[in-house]
Parts: structure tokens; C-alpha cells; sequence
């Protein structure tokens, strides 16, 4: 019995390491990048709301993208929102959207379709404060409501099998298909810049609204 919980206890230690050096490997992605230059820039911020976490996936959410936005001039923010209870999401995004909301700031946010869920109950009572919503897919789940306006991004299978494999168990433990996939989250190095460059073509159209509107 002994040797059982030794075991058992060794296994887990493990299993929590390389849970952790794969999330540290993955949130220290940097890959050089030349910059586009004569970008429009958006007058208001760009928010990027975290979706949900687990052990599995929790460091840097959306990966090389605030980043990549920000080196091109935009004045980009995360709201890191609680890892996955509803009601203490809601509650944080609704004080986020308060003091925003306060201050007469506005953003254009980007988001998966779980943090659109946290957003709709509150969405109605700060229609000033969010701009645009900007939502990233492709989704796991082909069957998900394709009228859904997204942000279709490119989905290529080639991160490693480490990463694919904590990444299915992200969703598994939260029982849904329906988040975007790890390509789309920008955590595949392999056309992880691509779908940052469709993110700023993304902020360039939302920068040409902003223009309009203030014109």
C-alpha cells in the first residue's frame, strides 16, 4: 500500500510538472516578426477578455496577440477574468465595466464564446463602454453556431503533441467543444503570426470605424 502511494504521489508530481513547463514554454513564445508599418490605429483601447482556465492551460491566454497589437502602436489591455465560475466572472466583469463605464472609457474587446456568455447578461447596461466585440474562432466543436460573426482564424494542427494533448484536457474538464482552438488562441507556432497579422487587419478595420465615427 505503501509503495502505491509512493507511486501515486510520484506520478502526480510528475504529471503537475510538466503540466507547468508546458505552460511556461508556451506563455514564453516570442517570435521575431517585422513590423507593418502605416498602421491605423484605433482611438479607443483594445481589451482582450480571458476565456476560461484550467491546470492545463492557464498562463498567457491568448498567447503572442496583446503583444504582437501592442508593438504595432495600439494601446492594448487583458482583463483577466476568474478561471471558470460563472457567477464570479460576471461579477468581475460587471465591476471591470463599472469603473470603465465611470471613467468614460470604451473599448473594442476581443473574446472567445465564453466570456460572450459572461458578457451578455451584462452587455446591455454598458453599450458605451463596449465598441465592438471581436470573436475568435474557429471553434472545436465544427457543429457551433456558424452565424455567429467571429474572427475566423487559421487552424493548423501543428503544435506539439504535449500541448494538444493538455489542451484537449483544458476543454474536457470543462465539458465544452465550443471554445476556440489552440491555433486560434495563437498558442501554434506554427501560424501563430499568421493569425496575428488577421488580428490586425481586424484592428485596422476597427480603427477605420473609429475614424468614421469621430469624423
Amino acid at each position: 500500500m505503501e509503495f502505491i502511494s509512493i507511486t501515486a504521489l510520484t506520478m502526480a508530481v510528475f504529471f503537475l510538472t510538466l503540466v507547468i513547463a508546458a505552460n511556461d514554454r508556451r506563455s514564453q513564445q516570442d517570435p521575431p516578426f517585422e513590423l507593418i508599418p502605416n498602421c491605423l490605429l484605433t482611438r479607443k483601447p483594445i481589451l482582450f477578455l480571458t476565456g476560461p482556465r484550467s491546470i492545463f492551460y492557464f498562463k498567457s491566454y491568448w498567447n503572442i496577440y496583446p503583444s504582437y497589437l501592442a508593438e504595432h502602436g495600439y494601446e492594448v489591455y487583458t482583463l483577466r477574468l476568474p478561471w471558470r465560475s460563472r457567477k464570479i466572472r460576471r461579477q468581475a466583469l460587471e465591476r471591470a465595466l463599472q469603473s470603465s463605464q465611470q471613467n468614460h472609457q470604451s473599448y473594442h474587446l476581443f473574446l472567445d464564446t465564453w466570456a460572450l456568455e459572461d458578457l451578455k447578461a451584462l452587455e446591455m447596461h454598458f453599450s458605451r463602454t463596449v465598441i465592438s466585440k471581436n470573436i475568435i474562432a474557429p471553434f472545436l466543436d465544427s457543429g457551433s453556431d456558424s452565424t455567429m460573426p467571429s474572427l475566423n482564424l487559421i487552424n493548423e494542427d501543428s503544435h506539439s503533441w504535449i500541448q494538444r494533448l493538455l489542451y484537449r484536457g483544458h476543454c474536457r474538464l470543462l465539458m465544452t467543444d465550443t471554445l476556440p482552438t489552440l491555433a486560434a488562441l495563437g498558442g501554434t507556432e506554427g501560424v501563430q503570426l499568421k493569425n496575428a497579422r488577421l488580428l490586425l487587419e481586424r484592428a485596422q478595420v476597427l480603427a477605420e470605424r473609429d475614424l468614421l465615427e469621430n469624423s
